[in-house]
């Protein structure tokens, strides 16, 4: 159980200190990489010979209270399930120590990513870890065999996601548990590509056309303007079918009036809706 120190937070007002509770007292909290606490954990002080000098348990809010004989030197070790054990140095001194602490997990998750046509892998991917809270835990690339590794985990539900040029994206569950591998392996599809020229009846390239893409469903996929030469392109597109239309600038109405005997200059301005 946690000592609770004279003073501190959970101490009753007017309470003695018991006996046997004399030294010098060691506070601290210990938590994971993710900031959250972790209750339950064994935190023991050990002196230059290596006596056991305190010993203490974390509570739920990961926070922990011990005493030491006296001023010196002491070796704090944590060690709670499913996370690798932790030793570090403390320094006693004649007032209260407080000392703070991180412990990593013991869980991994692996795998590789490849395409989902060819099953070649896929280096330089962004593989990222999402736990079940939506936060980013870490991020990863993959090697040139398309492999990611992710370790010191603690046990949980958590979502891969990967991502890579050309490719549609993927997100993938998987539950770790403490002290295994979980492998999670990737298979992305690919992106396509569709591009070409616009040109008149005679075959010379029109430049600033609308080129507007719309999928199996009719609905608006994409839009694209040619440049001087013509051309346009749709990158990033889901392998189906879909309908490319071309038009030009699309027709104004304007009012002029025109008196005999007299020259009139009225200029129009084509251009799309949004432009």
């Amino acid at each position: 159980m946690s000592t609770t120190l004279p003073g501190t937070p959970g101490w009753p007002a007017g309470r003695q200190q018991p006996d046997g509770q004399g030294g010098q007292p060691v506070h601290g909290t210990v938590r994971q990489a993710d900031g959250l606490p972790v209750g339950g954990a064994t935190v023991t002080l050990i002196d230059a010979r290596g006596r056991q000098a305190g010993r203490g348990r974390t509570a739920p809010d990961g926070s922990f209270q011990a005493r030491v004989p006296g001023p010196g030197t002491y070796t704090l070790v944590t060690i709670a399930p499913g996370h690798q054990p932790q030793a570090e140095t403390v320094r006693a001194g004649h007032g209260l120590v407080e000392h703070h602490l991180l412990l990593a997990g013991t869980a991994r998750v692996a795998g590789t990513v490849r395409t989902a046509e060819t099953g070649r892998p896929v280096p330089d991917a962004s593989v990222a870890l999402v736990d079940s809270g939506g936060e980013v835990v870490a991020a990863r690339t993959t090697d040139e065999a398309g492999r990611y590794l992710f370790a010191e985990l603690t046990s949980g539900t958590y979502t891969v996601t990967v991502s890579a040029p050309s490719c549609q994206p993927a997100a993938l569950p998987v539950t770790v548990l403490d002290g295994t591998l979980a492998a999670v392996d990737a298979e992305l599809p690919g992106r396509a590509r569709v591009e070409g020229t616009a040109r008149n009846g005679s075959g010379a390239a029109v430049p600033d056309a609308r080129v507007v893409l719309l999928d199996t469903d009719g609905s608006l996929t994409a839009v694209a303007t040619t440049g001087a030469d013509g051309r346009y392109g749709f990158d990033g597109l889901a392998e189906g079918d879909y309908t490319v239309i071309a038009s030009g600038y699309p027709p104004i109405a304007s009012t002029v009036h025109a008196a005999c005997g007299q020259s009139h200059s009225h200029d129009v301005s084509l251009g799309y809706p949004e432009a």
